[in-house]
């Protein structure tokens, strides 16, 4: 059980934002779920009022629900809906290079972009109906993953290599081609996923922040006093802990990113020796580069 919990404290200090996420999707749904059965035990019926989460396409009830823009793309109803959303969520959320707020404004242009298309077709078509699911936001983050990191490369068992946009491409089709039948879902997917698109392109115009800039390094590691004895000589990378697996090292700046999220959530005295070690190599390591 510690293994797995090493496991699991690993991930969220990798991927904050993902595990936020994924745990916003499957709380939400369990929640859900408890209440449909309750419900169904006191024999007032199953599911909840679809009103409450899921977004309406009539205007009216959108602006008495106002949340429901939000709330309809952490809501599944169905285990399998939930269980590939999540899925998708975890496997392309783990190859962004993003930080916190941009990941998770990401899924929130995606969402938010698969509930405009859905409400305008919806308009013209006089679709009487609702939408729930974070599939829409789960596709922004695909297309946004193929399009900032194109030509990484995936090794498939069974199957081979092949590129993260062309992989990303795919699923994006397998997923359209399953709900074509559903012509609301399908216009949602499309949404969300050009959403997710046209955010990532904007980041690489910009110059995405994807780790943090030497400066404000540089700034915040004056803040911090490290006394440590132990000679420089012994501390060599790539880090090791039970938040770093010897398997998968980081980089400097990467590490350094998630011990000052360490610092600043439960303060210097929170490090470990080893990590106040490991800090104190990595702030050495960036000075010399930045000489």
């Amino acid at each position: 059980m510690s293994r797995f919990g090493d496991v699991l404290k690993g991930f969220y200090y990798r991927h904050p934002a993902i595990a936020w996420l994924m745990a916003a999707n499957i709380g939400v749904s369990l929640l859900i779920w408890v209440f449909a059965l309750i419900s169904w035990i006191l024999g007032f019926g199953g599911m909840p009022d679809e009103t409450w989460l899921s977004l309406s396409s009539d205007p009216l009830t959108i602006a008495t629900h106002p949340w429901t823009l939000l709330s309809y793309m952490f809501t599944q109803y169905s285990p399998l809906h939930l269980l590939f959303n999540v899925l998708w969520l975890w496997m392309f959320g783990v190859l962004l290079t993003l930080d916190r707020r941009t990941t998770l404004w990401l899924y929130i242009c995606g969402g938010l972009g698969g509930a405009l298309a859905f409400f305008l077709t919806s308009q013209v078509f006089h679709w009487h109906t609702y939408l729930c699911g974070s599939s829409a936001a789960v596709m922004g983050m695909i297309a946004a993953t193929g399009a900032l990191q194109p030509d990484m490369r995936l090794r498939f068992m069974f199957l081979g290599e092949c590129s993260l946009k062309w992989f990303a491409i795919i699923v994006i089709g397998i997923t359209l081609l399953l709900n074509w039948g559903n012509p609301p879902q399908l216009v949602a997917h499309l949404g969300g996923a050009l959403a997710g698109l046209l955010y990532a392109l904007a980041l690489k115009r910009k110059g995405s922040p994807r780790t943090p800039r030497p400066a404000p390094l540089k700034k915040s590691l004056h803040k911090i006093k490290v006394k440590s004895h132990t000679p420089h000589s012994s501390l060599l990378t790539p880090y090791s802990s039970p938040l770093t697996p010897t398997k998968y090292p980081l980089a400097d700046e990467d590490r350094l990113d998630q011990l000052l999220d360490k610092i600043r959530i439960s303060g210097y005295d929170s490090l470990s020796g080893k990590e106040r070690r490991e800090l104190q190599a990595i702030s050495a390591n960036l000075n010399r580069k930045g000489k």
